[in-house]
């Protein structure tokens, strides 16, 4: 009986440390909207909105000491036409291949934004080597391309700021 009692203060102090750790380590986020969509991201990310090609808004890290690499989020809107979904999945893959990149994942999901697919793949671009996750969303004949870089040895590390700030993609209502 002694053991039991003995081990939920433990578990409730390793869950208190372990809280703690992670609070210490979470940055404070905020919201980004514009093209009918809303992303959230660092609020010591700067936001650059004079981009081209496409290129809606992107979010840069902040350059620490050492960094070859500044990681970052782009949105980029592009008009489809009639193009589906498949049809852009195949030529994002395409388009990996010719960079030499290594496809790592590709798979359609669905979650409350609707339907969307998640492409992760490596590549050396300018003699760095890159990971790349990527989100696509098609709506209205425009896809909603959202792409997270980060230097490969950083990747590990910053994979968690990726999957939030990716998971935050929200349509705003028109």
């Amino acid at each position: 009986m002694l053991r039991g009692l003995l081990l939920v203060p433990v578990s409730l102090f390793t869950l208190v440390c372990l809280a703690q750790d992670t609070t210490t380590k979470a940055p404070a986020w905020t919201t980004w909207k514009g093209e009918g969509v809303a992303l959230s991201h660092p609020t010591a990310w700067t936001v650059d909105v004079d981009r081209d090609k496409g290129m809606v808004v992107g979010f840069l890290s902040p350059l620490d000491s050492g960094d070859v690499f500044r990681e970052n989020v782009n949105l980029l809107v592009q008009p489809t036409g009639d193009m589906d979904l498949p049809a852009y999945i195949a030529l994002t893959e395409q388009q990996v291949r010719d960079v030499k990149g290594a496809l790592i994942h590709s798979a359609t999901q669905r979650n409350s934004t609707g339907e969307y697919h998640t492409f992760e793949y490596t590549a050396t671009l300018n003699d760095l080597p890159l990971h790349f996750k990527q989100e696509v969303r098609l709506r209205g004949g425009r896809a909603y391309l959202v792409t997270f870089t980060s230097h490969r040895d950083a990747w590990d590390d910053t994979l968690y700021i990726a999957e939030a700030i990716l998971g935050s993609f929200k349509w705003l209502e028109q």
